[in-house]
């Protein structure tokens, strides 16, 4: 589930998990997550998951709902989207982020408990299984590389995008080798593999367009057969 950094002059950010498929945001006891001042309306602005994705929708606030500097009446929401109600500033960290914000792990922050009587110096505990996730999403960041073999030393992938082909991106074999053949990104939970112009390309012998990869997964690329790998030795 998504959460909410929330930003408050003279107070530490705190954490306010999303539970559900919606939160609503006001000054009014009745919304989800309250925010005692008059800079925020009764009901302000409410946060909703739909088609596979989070969206934001001003509820006729007095001052707005401003994402990323610009005021809106309803916009799809990104991890790291910057969202101002009133004096509160709130930062959005989506599903794929699996608790970390900026390298720091939710539980490190208060939780903002929702309403003004709320239990705001709690501490929100991760789930073992969320543990487990954060450990797994951290090794494939940091130690996941594109392994040539006998051709050459395996490259480590990073936050960054990885081009192949084209006048700056890594060499491949294959007729369309001066444009890019393939990009991998990654998307805050894994790498991904995206085909790019004519070059043909597929994950274990299977042609795609965009691929989830994982450990061991072999990436052809034009005639160029390279291996994904996580290995932290």
């Amino acid at each position: 589930m998504p959460f909410l950094i929330i930003q408050e002059k003279t107070q530490p950010d705190r954490a306010h998990h999303i539970e559900g498929d919606e939160v609503t945001i006001g000054r009014g006891k009745k919304a989800d997550i309250v925010f005692p001042n008059v800079s925020v309306s009764r009901f302000h602005t409410k946060i909703y998951g739909a088609a596979g994705g989070w969206f934001i929708t001003d509820l006729g606030s007095q001052n707005g709902t401003i994402v990323n500097d610009k005021k809106v009446e309803k916009s799809q929401l990104n991890s790291g989207d910057t969202i101002v109600l009133g004096k509160y500033t709130l930062i959005f960290v989506g599903d794929e982020s699996l608790g970390l914000w900026k390298g720091k792990d939710l539980a490190e922050y208060p939780i903002y408990g929702g309403h003004a009587s709320g239990a705001q110096d709690a501490t929100y505990a991760l789930s073992p299984a969320m543990i487990q996730k954060l450990r797994e999403t951290e090794r494939k960041k940091n130690f996941a590389n594109i392994d040539f073999g006998e051709a050459g030393d395996p490259l480590f992938i990073g936050e960054k995008p990885l081009t192949f082909g084209g006048s700056d991106g890594t060499p491949f074999k294959g007729f369309f080798s001066f444009t890019s053949g393939a990009t991998v990104t990654w998307d805050g939970r894994d790498h991904l593999i995206h085909k790019q112009g004519m070059t043909s390309v597929s994950v274990n012998g299977n042609p795609v367009k965009t691929q989830r990869l994982r450990d061991g997964d072999t990436i052809t690329i034009g005639k160029t057969k390279v291996t994904y790998k996580i290995s932290d030795s």
